[in-house]
């Protein structure tokens, strides 16, 4: 499933210095003593996969997110700025097009682009709730597998697992479509 890694993310704007982290293939672990910007570097993240909250506040100066990320089929760059929900791709791997995407659903939404660099190609649609009623499978839906907060790291709940109850939905059925008991 590791078809890409963040190389690097980046905060910049107007007569501000760029503040950069990089990153390396395989699990990256941030940690520093408070207020050192740990949460704000997850944040950008978050920006970049689709989110609408702001990674930092305007007032810092910094207007622009960027993400490198590395993949088997060549890097691709997204930038979005705050308060847009316009990003802007540059690929030069071949299954990725360069253009412009949004945060939200639609025809070129950034979530297409995580997920097609993870091998899911096309609309899928996933069980929601206890009347198999279905919605979108999105990048947004895999997101709280890989941003873990740091009070939630010794959790001992399943990350698969609905955090709201749920009452025999798909995560309930077993191989031969029947409920479990």
């Amino acid at each position: 499933m590791a078809n890409f890694y963040i190389k690097s993310i980046t905060a910049t704007g107007n007569n501000r210095i760029e503040s950069i982290i990089d990153f390396t293939d395989g699990l990256n672990i941030i940690y520093e003593v408070s207020d050192t910007g740990k949460t704000c570097v997850i944040k950008c993240i978050n920006f970049i996969f689709g989110s609408s909250a702001l990674p930092f506040d305007e007032s810092t100066g910094y207007s622009k997110v960027k993400m490198i990320l590395v993949a088997k089929g060549g890097n691709v760059s997204i930038e979005r700025e705050l308060g847009k929900n316009k990003m802007y791709v540059f690929s030069d791997n071949e299954d990725i097009d360069s253009g412009t995407y949004h945060a939200k659903k639609g025809k070129l939404s950034i979530s297409s682009v995580f997920l097609r660099l993870i091998g899911i190609e096309g609309e899928h649609q996933i069980v929601k709730n206890k009347d198999f009623s279905t919605r979108s499978l999105t990048w947004r839906t895999f997101v709280h597998m890989f941003l873990i907060k740091e009070t939630e790291v010794f959790q001992e709940e399943s990350i698969l697992l609905p955090k709201v109850p749920q009452d025999r939905t798909a995560f309930f059925f077993n191989s031969e479509s029947r409920f479990n008991p």
